[in-house]
């Protein structure tokens, strides 16, 4: 991935650009044209969410299955290597 950062010594400005989108920072106050900067930064991420397509409740669920599916296989996994190891080491000692 791309990543440059640009220093301007007459706006004092930096720009992050990271090959497909561009964060700048005005540096000149706390005030800017649209407000301060706190209140531009919830202005644009109520915008950033207005963007997002968000799962359906069945999509939800789904995922949610599958995710708590492969975590208990993969505890019930590491659980029966746990064993193995246990029984190889007690073999190995005695």
């Amino acid at each position: 991935m791309f990543l440059a950062v640009l220093f301007e010594r007459r706006r004092e400005t930096v720009a992050l650009t990271t090959g497909c989108e561009e964060v700048s920072m005005a540096r000149d106050g706390a005030r800017g044209r649209k407000g301060n900067f706190v209140t531009r930064f919830l202005r644009e991420t109520r915008s950033e969410l207005r963007k997002v397509v968000w799962p359906t409740r069945r999509e939800a669920l789904n995922m949610t299955a599958i995710v708590l599916g492969v975590t208990i296989l993969m505890a019930a996994g590491l659980g029966i290597v746990d064993w193995l190891f246990t029984e190889l080491f007690a073999l190995v000692v005695r």
